[in-house]
Protein backbone atom coordinates (compact mmCIF):
# COMPACT_ATOMS: atom_id res chain seq x y z
CA UNK A 1 0.00 0.00 0.00
CA UNK A 2 1.07 3.58 -0.49
CA UNK A 3 2.47 3.93 3.06
CA UNK A 4 4.60 0.78 2.80
CA UNK A 5 7.90 2.45 1.91
CA UNK A 6 10.45 0.11 3.57
CA UNK A 7 13.46 0.34 3.64
CA UNK A 8 12.80 4.10 3.65
CA UNK A 9 11.73 5.61 6.98
CA UNK A 10 8.95 8.17 7.43
CA UNK A 11 9.88 10.55 10.25
CA UNK A 12 6.68 12.30 11.30
CA UNK A 13 7.97 13.96 14.46
CA UNK A 14 7.46 17.70 14.41
CA UNK A 15 10.91 19.24 14.62
CA UNK A 16 10.84 22.43 12.51
CA UNK A 17 14.13 23.53 10.97
CA UNK A 18 15.29 25.82 8.14
CA UNK A 19 15.20 24.35 4.66
CA UNK A 20 18.44 23.07 3.13
CA UNK A 21 19.53 22.88 -0.51
CA UNK A 22 18.83 19.15 -0.88
CA UNK A 23 15.42 19.22 0.80
CA UNK A 24 12.26 18.82 -1.30
CA UNK A 25 10.03 21.87 -1.65
CA UNK A 26 6.42 21.62 -2.79
CA UNK A 27 5.05 24.92 -4.09
CA UNK A 28 1.25 25.03 -4.25
CA UNK A 29 -1.17 26.98 -6.40
CA UNK A 30 -4.61 26.11 -5.14
CA UNK A 31 -5.10 22.37 -5.60
CA UNK A 32 -2.05 22.00 -7.84
CA UNK A 33 1.67 21.87 -7.11
CA UNK A 34 4.81 22.64 -9.10
CA UNK A 35 6.77 19.58 -10.17
CA UNK A 36 9.96 19.13 -12.15
CA UNK A 37 9.57 17.50 -15.57
CA UNK A 38 11.77 14.46 -16.12
CA UNK A 39 11.34 12.89 -19.55
CA UNK A 40 7.70 11.87 -19.77
CA UNK A 41 7.30 11.87 -15.98
CA UNK A 42 7.53 14.23 -13.02
CA UNK A 43 9.71 14.56 -9.93
CA UNK A 44 9.56 16.44 -6.65
CA UNK A 45 11.89 19.46 -6.94
CA UNK A 46 14.63 20.25 -4.43
CA UNK A 47 15.25 23.72 -3.10
CA UNK A 48 18.41 24.07 -5.19
CA UNK A 49 16.57 23.10 -8.38
CA UNK A 50 13.79 25.60 -7.71
CA UNK A 51 16.23 28.40 -6.88
CA UNK A 52 18.08 27.80 -10.14
CA UNK A 53 14.82 28.10 -12.10
CA UNK A 54 13.21 30.82 -9.96
CA UNK A 55 15.96 33.12 -8.59
CA UNK A 56 13.44 35.29 -6.72
CA UNK A 57 12.10 32.32 -4.72
CA UNK A 58 11.68 33.24 -1.03
CA UNK A 59 12.94 30.13 0.74
CA UNK A 60 12.20 31.70 4.14
CA UNK A 61 8.49 31.11 3.41
CA UNK A 62 8.98 27.33 3.31
CA UNK A 63 7.20 25.39 6.07
CA UNK A 64 8.77 22.21 7.44
CA UNK A 65 6.42 19.21 7.24
CA UNK A 66 8.34 15.96 7.93
CA UNK A 67 11.23 13.93 6.56
CA UNK A 68 11.77 10.62 4.81
CA UNK A 69 15.16 9.19 5.70
CA UNK A 70 17.17 12.42 6.03
CA UNK A 71 15.41 14.39 3.30
CA UNK A 72 13.11 17.13 4.58
CA UNK A 73 9.77 17.87 2.95
CA UNK A 74 8.74 21.52 2.92
CA UNK A 75 5.74 23.39 1.49
CA UNK A 76 4.92 26.98 0.58
CA UNK A 77 2.60 28.99 -1.62
CA UNK A 78 3.77 29.13 -5.21
CA UNK A 79 1.20 31.55 -6.58
CA UNK A 80 3.91 33.75 -8.11
CA UNK A 81 5.71 30.84 -9.82
CA UNK A 82 4.63 30.41 -13.44
CA UNK A 83 5.13 27.22 -15.40
CA UNK A 84 8.26 27.22 -17.52
CA UNK A 85 10.33 24.66 -19.44
CA UNK A 86 11.27 21.93 -16.98
CA UNK A 87 8.55 22.78 -14.45
CA UNK A 88 4.81 22.09 -14.59
CA UNK A 89 1.74 22.32 -12.38
CA UNK A 90 0.08 19.00 -11.58
CA UNK A 91 -2.96 17.83 -9.62
CA UNK A 92 -2.38 15.80 -6.44
CA UNK A 93 -3.93 12.76 -8.13
CA UNK A 94 -0.56 12.29 -9.86
CA UNK A 95 0.69 10.62 -6.68
CA UNK A 96 -1.53 7.59 -7.34
CA UNK A 97 0.97 6.50 -9.99
CA UNK A 98 4.08 8.45 -8.99
CA UNK A 99 7.52 6.86 -8.80
CA UNK A 100 9.47 6.10 -6.71
CA UNK A 101 6.88 4.86 -4.24
CA UNK A 102 8.34 6.47 -1.10
CA UNK A 103 8.21 9.89 -2.76
CA UNK A 104 4.61 9.27 -3.85
CA UNK A 105 3.74 8.71 -0.20
CA UNK A 106 5.73 11.78 0.84
CA UNK A 107 4.11 13.90 -1.84
CA UNK A 108 0.49 13.08 -1.01
CA UNK A 109 1.16 13.35 2.74
CA UNK A 110 2.57 16.82 2.13
CA UNK A 111 -0.58 17.68 0.17
CA UNK A 112 -2.74 16.66 3.12
CA UNK A 113 -0.82 18.82 5.60
CA UNK A 114 -0.73 21.83 3.26
CA UNK A 115 -4.47 21.52 2.56
CA UNK A 116 -5.13 21.56 6.30
CA UNK A 117 -2.94 24.64 6.78
CA UNK A 118 -4.62 26.51 3.96
CA UNK A 119 -8.13 25.61 5.14
CA UNK A 120 -7.43 26.74 8.72
CA UNK A 121 -5.80 30.12 8.28
CA UNK A 122 -8.15 31.89 10.70
CA UNK A 123 -9.56 31.04 14.10
CA UNK A 124 -13.07 29.60 13.94
CA UNK A 125 -13.84 31.10 17.37
CA UNK A 126 -12.63 34.71 17.20
CA UNK A 127 -11.44 35.18 13.60
CA UNK A 128 -7.80 36.01 14.35
CA UNK A 129 -5.07 34.67 12.06
CA UNK A 130 -3.67 31.35 13.26
CA UNK A 131 0.04 30.80 13.79
CA UNK A 132 2.05 27.56 13.57
CA UNK A 133 2.84 26.05 16.95
CA UNK A 134 6.54 25.75 17.74
CA UNK A 135 6.10 22.63 19.88
CA UNK A 136 3.63 20.41 17.98
CA UNK A 137 1.97 20.00 14.62
CA UNK A 138 -0.85 22.43 15.26
CA UNK A 139 -2.11 25.92 14.49
CA UNK A 140 -2.75 28.16 17.47
CA UNK A 141 -4.77 31.34 17.85
CA UNK A 142 -2.65 34.09 19.48
CA UNK A 143 -5.75 35.87 20.78
CA UNK A 144 -8.06 33.23 22.30
CA UNK A 145 -5.73 30.24 22.44
CA UNK A 146 -7.80 27.91 20.23
CA UNK A 147 -5.64 25.09 18.86
CA UNK A 148 -6.35 23.38 15.53
CA UNK A 149 -4.84 19.96 14.78
CA UNK A 150 -4.61 18.30 11.33
CA UNK A 151 -7.92 17.01 10.07
CA UNK A 152 -8.16 13.21 9.88
CA UNK A 153 -11.45 11.58 8.87
CA UNK A 154 -11.95 7.97 10.11
CA UNK A 155 -13.63 5.66 7.62
CA UNK A 156 -14.16 1.94 7.05
CA UNK A 157 -13.55 -0.36 4.11
CA UNK A 158 -15.74 -3.47 4.44
CA UNK A 159 -15.16 -6.84 2.80
CA UNK A 160 -18.47 -8.72 3.02
CA UNK A 161 -17.92 -12.43 2.35
CA UNK A 162 -20.14 -15.46 1.92
CA UNK A 163 -17.97 -18.55 1.64
CA UNK A 164 -16.12 -18.27 -1.67
CA UNK A 165 -17.97 -15.10 -2.65
CA UNK A 166 -17.27 -11.46 -1.92
CA UNK A 167 -19.59 -8.46 -2.34
CA UNK A 168 -18.20 -5.81 -4.67
CA UNK A 169 -19.80 -2.47 -5.39
CA UNK A 170 -19.53 0.23 -8.03
CA UNK A 171 -20.00 3.86 -7.06
CA UNK A 172 -22.56 5.90 -8.94
CA UNK A 173 -19.78 7.90 -10.61
CA UNK A 174 -17.46 4.95 -11.27
CA UNK A 175 -17.04 3.64 -14.82
CA UNK A 176 -18.33 0.14 -15.69
CA UNK A 177 -16.03 -2.60 -14.46
CA UNK A 178 -14.37 -0.57 -11.71
CA UNK A 179 -15.41 -2.28 -8.49
CA UNK A 180 -14.53 -1.60 -4.89
CA UNK A 181 -15.75 -2.55 -1.42
CA UNK A 182 -18.50 -0.99 0.66
CA UNK A 183 -17.05 2.06 2.43
CA UNK A 184 -18.15 4.97 4.56
CA UNK A 185 -17.13 7.58 7.10
CA UNK A 186 -17.46 6.99 10.82
CA UNK A 187 -20.20 9.18 12.29
CA UNK A 188 -20.26 10.84 15.71
CA UNK A 189 -20.76 8.26 18.47
CA UNK A 190 -19.96 5.26 16.27
CA UNK A 191 -17.26 2.62 16.44
CA UNK A 192 -15.77 1.44 13.13
CA UNK A 193 -17.70 -1.81 13.59
CA UNK A 194 -20.98 0.12 13.99
CA UNK A 195 -20.14 2.06 10.84
CA UNK A 196 -19.50 -1.13 8.88
CA UNK A 197 -22.87 -2.63 9.84
CA UNK A 198 -24.69 0.62 9.05
CA UNK A 199 -22.97 1.25 5.71
CA UNK A 200 -23.54 -2.29 4.42
CA UNK A 201 -27.22 -2.04 5.34
CA UNK A 202 -27.65 1.48 3.92
CA UNK A 203 -25.83 0.85 0.65
CA UNK A 204 -26.61 -2.82 -0.07
CA UNK A 205 -29.49 -3.76 2.26
CA UNK A 206 -27.57 -6.67 3.79
CA UNK A 207 -26.94 -7.77 7.37
CA UNK A 208 -23.47 -8.89 8.44
CA UNK A 209 -21.87 -10.66 11.39
CA UNK A 210 -18.46 -11.72 12.74
CA UNK A 211 -16.68 -8.45 12.05
CA UNK A 212 -12.91 -8.63 12.36
CA UNK A 213 -10.02 -6.27 11.76
CA UNK A 214 -7.74 -6.63 8.72
CA UNK A 215 -5.48 -3.59 8.44
CA UNK A 216 -5.51 0.22 8.48
CA UNK A 217 -4.24 2.84 6.05
CA UNK A 218 -3.66 6.60 6.04
CA UNK A 219 -5.25 7.83 2.80
CA UNK A 220 -4.18 11.43 2.34
CA UNK A 221 -6.09 11.89 -0.91
CA UNK A 222 -9.21 12.46 1.24
CA UNK A 223 -7.64 13.24 4.65
CA UNK A 224 -8.80 9.82 5.78
CA UNK A 225 -7.64 7.08 8.15
CA UNK A 226 -9.10 3.85 6.78
CA UNK A 227 -10.00 0.79 8.87
CA UNK A 228 -10.24 -2.42 6.87
CA UNK A 229 -12.85 -4.80 8.30
CA UNK A 230 -13.90 -8.27 7.17
CA UNK A 231 -17.32 -9.74 7.93
CA UNK A 232 -19.73 -12.48 6.89
CA UNK A 233 -23.19 -12.31 5.38
CA UNK A 234 -25.94 -12.78 7.97
CA UNK A 235 -29.21 -13.60 6.23
CA UNK A 236 -30.57 -13.22 2.67
CA UNK A 237 -27.92 -12.56 0.03
CA UNK A 238 -29.79 -10.44 -2.54
CA UNK A 239 -28.41 -6.85 -2.46
CA UNK A 240 -30.86 -3.98 -2.38
CA UNK A 241 -28.79 -1.18 -3.88
CA UNK A 242 -29.10 2.40 -2.68
CA UNK A 243 -28.91 4.16 -6.04
CA UNK A 244 -28.01 7.47 -4.43
CA UNK A 245 -24.73 5.82 -3.34
CA UNK A 246 -24.04 2.96 -5.77
CA UNK A 247 -24.63 1.99 -9.37
CA UNK A 248 -24.56 -1.71 -8.53
CA UNK A 249 -23.51 -4.31 -5.97
CA UNK A 250 -22.91 -7.95 -6.83
CA UNK A 251 -21.37 -11.16 -5.54
CA UNK A 252 -18.18 -12.43 -7.20
CA UNK A 253 -16.73 -15.91 -6.82
CA UNK A 254 -13.14 -16.02 -5.60
CA UNK A 255 -11.88 -17.28 -8.98
CA UNK A 256 -13.62 -14.47 -10.90
CA UNK A 257 -12.87 -11.44 -8.76
CA UNK A 258 -11.89 -8.46 -10.98
CA UNK A 259 -8.46 -7.32 -9.81
CA UNK A 260 -7.06 -3.82 -10.17
CA UNK A 261 -3.50 -3.26 -11.33
CA UNK A 262 -2.43 -1.09 -8.41
CA UNK A 263 -2.14 -2.18 -4.79
CA UNK A 264 -1.54 1.27 -3.28
CA UNK A 265 -5.04 1.31 -1.72
CA UNK A 266 -6.42 -0.75 1.14
CA UNK A 267 -9.46 -1.59 -0.98
CA UNK A 268 -7.49 -3.29 -3.73
CA UNK A 269 -5.23 -4.98 -1.19
CA UNK A 270 -8.26 -6.54 0.52
CA UNK A 271 -9.86 -7.62 -2.75
CA UNK A 272 -6.66 -9.32 -3.88
CA UNK A 273 -6.22 -10.97 -0.48
CA UNK A 274 -9.70 -12.50 -0.83
CA UNK A 275 -8.93 -13.72 -4.34
CA UNK A 276 -5.74 -15.34 -3.10
CA UNK A 277 -7.41 -16.88 -0.06
CA UNK A 278 -5.41 -14.86 2.48
CA UNK A 279 -8.16 -12.60 3.81
CA UNK A 280 -8.81 -13.62 7.45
Amino acid sequence: MIQDIFPHVFNNGYHPRPIEEGDLLLCFQGDRLLLREVGEGSALPSLSELKAAYPALNENAANYLFSIDKIGFFAMSGDELAEKPGFCLRDAAIFREFEPAHLAFGGITAVQIWRWMENHRFCGHCGAELCPSQSERALRCPDCGLTEYPRINPAVIVAVTDGDRILLARGKNSPPGRYSLIAGFVEVGETPEDTARREVMEEAGLRVRKLRYFRSQPWSFSDTLLFGLVCELDGPDEPSVNLSELSEAAWFHRAKVPLGQSLISLTQTMIRAFAEGTLP
